[in-house]
């Protein structure tokens, strides 16, 4: 479960994006995340994984602080961003070398995916 307890962020102090956001994401459910250009849809996953902090409150991934970025955690989300780089090197070695952080990676699902 996803839990956002008051959080404030903003990348400018007199300037938040959000303002004592509270939000539960639950095991199970789809949820879509809409909004305009610059609204805070990406900030918002950011904040999720850990790659931002918020000034104010809190932001749990299954009980415990994104910030923390704990292996336990990220072990089981996964987060692709609108614009990224990858290395210089074939699939199978990215594969190789990612996969064991993940220990529900499944080689089988991956092919399928792909030859999709």
């Amino acid at each position: 479960m996803i839990e956002i307890k008051s959080m404030s962020f903003g990348y400018k102090k007199n300037k938040l994006l959000f303002d004592h956001l509270n939000l539960q994401i639950h095991k199970g459910t789809v949820y879509g995340l809409l909004g305009r250009n610059g609204a805070g849809k990406t900030t918002l996953l950011k904040q999720i994984m850990g790659l931002l902090y918020p000034a104010k409150g809190d932001c749990l991934i299954f009980d415990k602080p994104a910030s923390l970025r704990l292996p336990g955690v990220l072990n089981r989300i996964y987060f692709i961003p609108e614009e990224f780089v990858l290395p210089a090197i074939s699939m199978s070695l990215f594969t190789k070398l990612h996969a064991p952080f993940y220990p529900k990676f499944n080689q089988e699902l991956l092919n399928k995916y792909l030859n999709e």
